[in-house]
């Protein structure tokens, strides 16, 4: 089966790994020049890390990742609200912390090792979709011929654009930034802390050799302070939160590189269907998670093995058959895992003062356990 995959992302270079693995080289192109230092920290939990061992790829991500060993819930003055040690998942999997950046090297050389290629600097320009075929032309002014054309190129894809139209995302009113930070210049931080303010949200992450942060609040939709005036904003957006935010914030003064802070609006999307006769998507395409569910990587790597499974029990002729099943095996699950995340959202950014103070009282009482439970639950289900 002759396969296109647009899109060089976790979700793209898994389906390529896992499809070269089946014996099926997929044509893979990616609009970036380059992935560099892009990204973030990701959570990787076992529901992401169990299908890297069905790539081969398990034990690369040991040599880099953080282990999930310490959860901290904060309010914005630094008091503990919830506490976790040890990670509450392991008798399903292994949990990890990393780098955007080191997992993307990981797929890559995976797929390299496999025989699949990534051109950059690459998208699509027209797909013309006919019942036997997709013909496609790409930016580079080439055109070819493909039995399937796979879109996973992210939230804002091109490949959604153009065979779906113009699909409105879901802006939840909240925008932010994140960065990274050098852990030397900081105070010990030995796990995940999350400080919950009204109407704002700072996360610290670390991973094995540096810590992301992000920070949340309501915004408007695409509205990105210019770059010589987002420190001080965040800096005075979050003058008054305590715990490890004060020194983050000054270590973020004194290095004073305010294009290293990346804005995001917090949306996502939520669509139907995920496919046409020889076309589908993947991912942030189609099941795209709000940045702070954190659960994001790992949803695009359980898709990416549920349409190689599919793709791998038939035929070119029969391709729509694979990517009903596709659709029907993945879509509940991401919807209510999507849910799921616009209500975590919900509560950590919830504005109002007595909302705010209830929030605080339930966490506070409430076990880690029940917090996760969404999380948990998913561990328990088929994908």
């Amino acid at each position: 089966m002759k396969i296109l995959i647009v899109g060089g992302g976790v979700a793209g270079l898994g389906l390529a790994n896992l499809l070269a693995q089946r014996g099926t080289i997929p044509t893979v192109i990616e609009k970036a020049t380059g992935y560099g230092g892009v990204g973030y920290v990701l959570s990787l939990w076992p529901l992401g890390t169990n299908q890297l061992i069905g790539m081969g790829l398990h034990d690369e991500v040991e040599l880099v990742r953080a282990p999930f060993n310490h959860y901290r819930a904060m309010t914005a003055s630094g008091s503990q609200l919830q506490s976790m040690t040890g990670d509450p998942l392991v008798k399903y999997g292994t949990t990890a912390l990393l780098q955007r950046k080191e997992l993307m090297t990981i797929l890559q050389e995976g797929a390299r090792r496999r025989g699949v290629d990534v051109k950059y600097d690459t998208t699509v320009d027209t797909l013309d979709e006919s019942e036997d075929k997709v013909t496609v032309t790409l930016s580079d002014g080439s055109t070819d011929t493909y039995d399937l054309v796979v879109g996973a190129d992210g939230i804002h894809s091109q490949v959604r654009k153009i065979v779906f139209g113009n699909l409105p995302l879901n802006f939840t009113g909240n925008v932010g930034y994140a960065w990274w930070l050098d852990p030397s210049n900081l105070p010990t931080i030995d796990g995940i802390q999350e400080y919950w303010g009204s109407g704002k949200f700072f996360g610290v992450y670390p991973s094995k050799d540096a810590i992301c942060v992000f920070c949340a609040f309501p915004g408007q939709e695409h509205s990105p302070k210019p770059v010589d005036e987002r420190l001080d904003h965040v800096v005075g957006m979050f003058a008054d939160f305590g715990g490890v935010v004060p020194d983050i914030l000054s270590g973020l003064k004194i290095r004073n590189q305010p294009d290293e802070l990346y804005y995001c609006d917090y949306s996502d999307i939520r669509m139907e269907p995920w496919h046409t006769k020889r076309v589908v998507l993947i991912g942030d395409a189609c099941h795209a998670l709000l940045p702070s569910a954190g659960i994001g990587a790992s949803m695009a790597l359980e898709s990416a093995t549920v349409l190689a499974e599919e793709l791998s029990r038939t035929d070119p002729k029969r391709v729509q058959n694979a990517l009903r099943l596709y659709y029907k095996r993945r879509k509940p699950r991401c919807d209510k895992t999507q849910t799921d995340s616009r209500r975590l959202l919900k509560m950590s950014l919830v504005s109002n003062p007595l909302l705010t103070w209830a929030r605080d009282k339930l966490v506070k009482f409430i076990s880690f356990e029940t917090m996760v439970s969404g999380l948990l639950r998913l561990h328990e289900e088929p994908i």
